[in-house]
């Protein structure tokens, strides 16, 4: 064995897992979706603001801080499996690469939407980059 890729599952759990899991993902400039979630006596528009604001830094939020407690995650583009697959290879290869000590290159990140259909998001330095990404702006 060159490397233990138990890291490997530890970081998934934490960018994606653990944020995500039993939770909602929803994309900032759906509004009315996410209203539905304002934490009980904030104000609509400085929760939006908040958001935006972590958005700005981190690229996403992760809460559980909403209306009954429940996990939402949100990114400034639309939810879909595409997008999805390149915002956590995006989280997950310099994650990879710091726990390697550099050893390790993520190369791929696969999402299903169903047994038959997924997304694939690859490292730009090798054949089919990017691929699956199907015109959606992410």
């Amino acid at each position: 064995m060159v490397l233990d890729f138990g890291f490997l599952k530890e970081e998934m759990m934490d960018h994606i897992d653990t944020p995500c899991d039993h939770g909602l993902i929803v994309e900032l400039g759906d509004a009315d979706l996410l209203n539905l979630f304002v934490p009980p006596g904030s104000d609509v528009w400085m929760w939006r603001e908040a958001l935006s604001a972590e958005i700005q830094t981190n690229g996403y939020v992760a809460t559980s801080e909403t209306r009954l407690n429940q996990k939402l995650y949100v990114v400034p583009f639309p939810p879909t499996a595409e997008c999805l697959a390149r915002h956590w290879f995006e989280r997950l290869g310099p994650a990879v690469q710091r726990r390697s000590n550099g050893l390790a290159e993520l190369d791929c990140v696969t999402v299903w939407e169903t047994p038959n259909c997924r997304a694939d998001y690859r490292a730009r330095s090798h054949p089919g980059a990017g691929s699956g990404s199907g015109g959606d702006r992410c």
